[in-house]
C-alpha cells in the first residue's frame, strides 16, 4: 500500500465514491512495548456529502466493528497482523479499556476507484482537530507504478513516513494538545489574568 499526502480536502469528486466516518481506538495490552498494537475500530457508512462538517453529522447508513493486530517493522508502519469482526457488544467492553495518553482518532474515508486502483482519501482528525488529508492505494509492491486521479493535488508520497501512521497521530496529537495548553496557559499568565482556583 502507498499513501500520498493532499494539499486540501477536495469537494465533490468526478467519479462514483463510497463514504465512511471511521473512529481508530488503541487499546491497553501488555505487549504495546514491543512494537505489538491492538485497536478497535468503527466504521460508519454515510451518504455523500463534500464538507468536513457534513460527514461529522451525518446520520449512519451502516456500521460495522472489528479488532485489529498491530506490529511494527522496520520502514513499515502500522502493519495489520490480523483483523476480525465483532459486534457492537465486544466493541463498546473493548474500548472502554482505551491506551492511556493515546487519543481516539476519526478519519473521513472517501473510496473511489481510477485506473483500476481502489483509492482510499483520509481527512484525519485528532482532539485538535484537522490533522491531514492522505490518499492510499492498493498495490502489488512498493515499486509498483500508480497512476495517480488528475482531480487531486497531491502533495507528496509519504509511504514509510511515520509521522503519517495511524499510531503517531494517536500519540501526536495529545502530545500537541499538552502543549497548546501549556502555551495558553503561559499567555493567560503573561497577561497577569488571575489565576483559576485551587480546590
Amino acid at each position: 500500500r502507498k499513501y500520498f499526502a493532499l494539499k486540501k480536502i477536495p469537494g465533490e469528486l468526478p467519479v462514483p465514491e463510497q463514504q465512511f466516518v471511521v473512529d481508530y481506538t488503541y487499546l491497553q495490552s501488555d505487549a504495546a512495548g514491543d512494537g505489538q498494537r491492538s485497536r478497535v475500530q468503527r466504521r460508519r457508512e454515510i451518504e455523500p456529502v463534500y464538507t468536513l462538517e457534513d460527514a461529522m453529522s451525518s446520520e449512519g447508513i451502516s456500521i460495522s466493528y472489528s479488532h485489529r493486530e498491530e506490529e511494527e517493522y522496520e520502514g513499515f508502519h502500522n502493519l495489520t497482523t490480523s483483523s476480525r469482526i465483532i459486534g457492537s457488544r465486544e466493541y463498546v467492553m473493548l474500548s472502554a479499556s482505551p491506551m492511556t495518553g493515546v487519543a481516539v482518532t476519526t478519519r473521513w474515508r472517501r473510496v473511489f476507484m481510477h485506473e483500476e486502483h481502489i483509492f482510499e482519501l483520509d481527512s484525519v482528525f485528532g482532539p485538535n482537530g484537522l490533522d491531514h488529508v492522505k490518499l492510499a492505494v492498493e498495490c502489488e509492491s512498493l515499486e509498483s507504478p500508480v497512476k495517480l486521479p488528475p482531480f487531486l493535488e497531491v502533495e507528496k508520497e509519504v509511504t514509510n513516513d511515520e509521522r503519517y501512521s495511524s499510531w503517531h497521530l494517536a500519540t501526536r496529537s495529545l502530545e500537541r494538545q499538552d502543549l497548546e495548553e501549556s502555551r495558553s496557559w503561559r499567555q493567560l499568565s503573561r497577561d497577569r489574568r488571575p489565576a483559576p482556583p485551587i480546590f
